[in-house]
């Protein structure tokens, strides 16, 4: 009978870790919410910042934004390697970051996108953010999803850094 039961199990146990995904989320959703609370009750909505971001498809860019997200969300965005204002039509590029609520954003995008992989399709998505412990936005964000078994395909990611924040008196 305990062979019988022991049997019974060890299938049980086989056919549901077929069933189960064995993708991975590594997500801190508390620190986050928090974060993003807090930055959003600082009620901050001027200020300026440099972003050094790199995208998968795109590669490295380092540019310094103004950004004002009660009127005109960005009213400078300079590149710095190459020193010249990016044109207006080209603002959409560095979409994670024209603001700190656009950062927020991509994150809570990017985790939900990953969140459905993971439990669907059995992907593997890492965030890796550092939060600034007085402004409550985030510093530094590396996000990367992958397929363990599907090396080269469907996988990506992006990184933001952002340094030089300066929050900047309402209206100048």
């Amino acid at each position: 009978m305990k062979k019988i039961v022991s049997a019974v199990l060890l299938s049980w146990i086989v056919l549901t870790s077929c069933e189960q995904n064995t993708g991975v989320l590594s997500f801190d959703k508390v620190a986050f919410d928090r974060e993003r609370a807090a930055w959003e009750a600082s009620a901050i909505t001027d200020y300026q910042f440099t972003q050094k971001s790199f995208f998968e498809a795109s590669g490295p860019g380092l540019v310094r934004f103004t950004a004002r997200e009660n009127s005109d969300p960005v009213i400078e965005m300079l590149d710095e390697w190459i020193r010249e204002n990016v044109p207006e039509e080209y603002w959409e590029f560095y979409h994670r970051g024209t603001t700190i609520s656009a950062v927020y954003a991509s994150i809570a995008d990017a985790y939900a996108f990953a969140k459905d992989a993971v439990k669907n399709e059995g992907y593997t998505a890492i965030f890796d953010i550092t939060y600034n412990t007085q402004y409550h936005y985030p510093e530094y964000v590396r996000y990367s999803i992958f397929h363990p078994e599907k090396i080269g395909e469907g996988g990506g990611g992006w990184e933001v850094k952002i340094t030089e924040f300066v929050p900047l008196p309402p209206g100048e």
